[in-house]
């Protein structure tokens, strides 16, 4: 058994979910700011489905902290479900979108499930 692997998934785990909380928290902030806008502009298809994937990570994130596999598993797929979204529908900057909407969610995730594979493998080791 590997004696920093509790450390280690501990601070996967923390990593985890500081990135996932800051995603959903910044998509958040995206949306009041857009209710708050002088002229708001009608949601169009792009619109819900970025509310849907943000809602979705949510989840992802929240079910997380109570179950690490699960939730890394919903935070992984919505990430790889904005990254997609992202890189159909950005223009120029499309890698760019992709980092942004994608990747918060994809770090988490993927943290998410290093940390519960670290504490299996420390626990069955």
């Amino acid at each position: 058994m590997d004696p920093d692997a509790p450390s280690a998934a501990t601070a996967m785990r923390l990593a985890a979910r500081v990135i996932g909380v800051l995603a959903v928290a910044l998509w958040i902030m995206i949306f009041v700011g857009g209710l708050l806008a002088e002229n708001p502009e009608p949601l169009t298809t792009e619109g819900y489905l970025i509310i849907a994937l943000s809602a979705c990570g949510a989840v992802g994130v929240a079910w997380a902290f109570v179950n690490e596999r699960t939730g890394g598993i919903i935070t992984l797929i919505v990430g790889v479900a904005f990254s997609v979204f992202a890189l159909a529908t950005a223009g120029r900057n499309a890698w760019i979108a992709v980092a942004f909407a994608g990747g918060p969610f994809l770090a988490a995730g993927a943290l998410f499930l290093g940390s519960w594979w670290a504490r299996r493998q420390a626990t069955t080791g």
